[in-house]
């Protein structure tokens, strides 16, 4: 429970760094250093290096570079890529329960979410959670340690894949 309210906290820091990242990056990473710090109540540590931003915790590292447009090369095959938009943002969290990556896509149609379900279960994926509506819906899929988890809406998809540690 813990680190997923640290993961949140930390999604909420990019936001508010990235919202603000005219402004000196020095002084965004202390200020974001501070409201992480008093939030999760642990030290923390933040990088922000142009257009990516590294925070470590005792509990792992994240790392999110809206400069990284691609699919990571380190995501396992078993997973089949999302080619149904344009990659705008990568975020790696590596976490002592297991490391996740996400992907926030662009230029997605709506139908994206039938024809990826499509391409999961021939890779062996069980499709646990499928929502529908006419304005795009959530998948969730499971194989093995493997989670991936794709919500699309308004021409956008957010796509996360994680490894739980066993």
């Amino acid at each position: 429970m813990k680190q997923k309210y640290v993961l949140l906290t930390i999604l909420l820091a990019f936001t508010i760094t990235y919202a603000c990242r005219n402004v000196n990056e020095k002084r965004a990473e202390k200020a974001t250093e501070k409201i992480m710090e008093k939030a999760s109540g642990a030290e923390v540590d933040v990088d922000i290096d142009g257009e990516s931003m590294t925070i470590k915790t005792e509990d792992g590292t994240v790392t999110s570079n809206a400069g990284d447009k691609k699919w990571p090369s380190e995501i396992p095959h078993d997973v089949p890529e999302f080619a149904y938009g344009s990659i705008e943002q990568v975020t790696i969290s590596d976490m002592s329960d297991g490391k996740m990556w996400t992907m926030i896509v662009e230029k997605v149609h709506t139908d994206v979410l039938n024809k990826y379900q499509k391409e999961l279960k021939m890779k062996g994926f069980s499709c646990n959670v499928v929502s529908y509506n006419n304005e795009g819906g959530m998948l969730t899929a499971e194989n093995g340690n493997l989670i991936v988890g794709v919500m699309a809406s308004d021409g956008s998809a957010s796509v996360t894949v994680h490894i739980e540690k066993k």
